[in-house]
C-alpha cells in the first residue's frame, strides 16, 4: 500500500502499489490527482540514481586518467637547448665524415683511373718499341778483317759525336748550314784517321746500337 496526502486538501490517502502513476479521485475534495510514489520507493529510488551517478562519474574518471595518461605519453618531450645542440653537431659530423668518405672514394677511382691509363700507354709504347725493333733495327755490324780495334772505332764515334754537337752549336737555328757544317766536321775526322766513308758509317751505326757511352 501507498500512503500519502492529497496534493490539494492534504487529506491522508492510500492506494495499492499498482495504482503507482495513475489517475484517482479524492473522496474528500473529489479532486483527480495522480498517485505518487511513496517516500520510501522515492528514497530507494535517489539511491538507485545517486549509486548509478557516483559509477557514472568513476567512470568518467578513469576515461579522463586514461586519455590524459596516453596523451601525454605520445606528446614529445621539450628538448633542451644543449639538447638540441648536440643533436646538430652529431648531425654535421655525420655530413663531413660522408663528404670525407666521399671524396677519398673519388681520390681513389681518379688514381686507379691515372694508374690504368699509364699502364695503358707503358703497354703501348712497349708494342710499338718492339714493333719498330722488329722492322726498323738496323743490321748488326759485321766485324771485317782490317777493321780499327775497338778502342779507335770509340774515338772515332765520340769525335763524330762531337762534331755533330759543334755543327750544331755554330749553325744555330739555320738547319742548312748546320748540315753543311757537320759533312764539312765529319769530313775531318774520316781524314784525320785515314778510313774510308763506309767504315766511318759502320762506326756510326754500331756506336748507336751498342750505345757507347761518352767521355
Amino acid at each position: 500500500m501507498i500512503k500519502y496526502k492529497c496534493p490539494v486538501c492534504k487529506a491522508k490517502l492510500e492506494n495499492p502499489d499498482s495504482m503507482v502513476g495513475q489517475k484517482d479521485q479524492c473522496p474528500s475534495c473529489d479532486e483527480f490527482h495522480t498517485v505518487p510514489v511513496s517516500g520510501a520507493g522515492i528514497r530507494a529510488d535517489r539511491k538507485r540514481m545517486i549509486a548509478v551517478g557516483s559509477a557514472i562519474a568513476g567512470l568518467v574518471i578513469i576515461l579522463i586518467v586514461w586519455f590524459c595518461a596516453n596523451t601525454t605519453s605520445n606528446t614529445p618531450r621539450q628538448r633542451s637547448g644543449k639538447e638540441l645542440r648536440a643533436e646538430l653537431e652529431a648531425r654535421n659530423e655525420a655530413e663531413r665524415a660522408e663528404k670525407v668518405r666521399q671524396a677519398a672514394e673519388k681520390e681513389r677511382a681518379e688514381k686507379a683511373r691515372i694508374e690504368r691509363k699509364r699502364a695503358e700507354s707503358r703497354r703501348e709504347e712497349i708494342r710499338r718499341a718492339k714493333l719498330a725493333e722488329a722492322g726498323n733495327q738496323p743490321e748488326p755490324v759485321k766485324p771485317t778483317p782490317g777493321r780499327p780495334s775497338e778502342a779507335v772505332r770509340r774515338q772515332v764515334y765520340y769525335e763524330l759525336v762531337a762534331a755533330e754537337d759543334r755543327a750544331r752549336r755554330d749553325a744555330g737555328n739555320d738547319p742548312t748550314r748546320r748540315q753543311r757544317l757537320e759533312v764539312i766536321y765529319k769530313l775531318g775526322v774520316i781524314q784525320a784517321h785515314g778510313l774510308p766513308v763506309e767504315e766511318v758509317r759502320r762506326i756510326s751505326i754500331e756506336g748507336v746500337v751498342k750505345d757507347w757511352p761518352m767521355p
